[in-house]
């Protein structure tokens, strides 16, 4: 991390299976987020991303813990994606909650800010 500079970012390749999706995806890391995190400021998308994948593949190496969770890719669901693509987003998480029935599912409390203000 010391050699990256303002304004670089780690590129990582996250996992279909890990995030119930159709194909992987990037994940960009940036200098600022990782700072951001360290300094107590902001826990970005990216980084749920990065500790998904690393809870994911734990998960995935334990046969008793293979099928014990489920992941929704945080990016898809966030709030910001929501608002400006609510039909898809909805399918993706019916979907996964379809395909990963048997595992439990905890959404973030920004939903509640959606929802309460969808009224408005």
């Amino acid at each position: 991390m010391s050699k990256l500079k303002e304004g670089e970012d780690i590129k990582l390749q996250g996992s279909k299976r890990a995030f119930n999706l159709e194909n992987d995806r990037e994940i960009n890391i940036t200098v600022e987020d990782i700072n951001q995190l360290l300094s107590g400021a902001w826990l970005n998308i990216s980084i749920l991303q990065v500790f998904i994948m690393a809870l994911y593949e734990l998960c995935d190496e334990d046969d008793k813990l293979a099928n014990a969770f489920g992941f929704m890719c945080s990016e898809m669901i966030s709030e910001t994606m929501l608002y400006s693509d609510i039909i898809r987003i909805l399918s993706y998480m019916s979907k996964s909650m379809e395909t990963l029935s048997s595992k439990p599912f905890i959404l973030r409390p920004y939903y509640e800010n959606v929802l309460n203000n969808r009224d408005h």
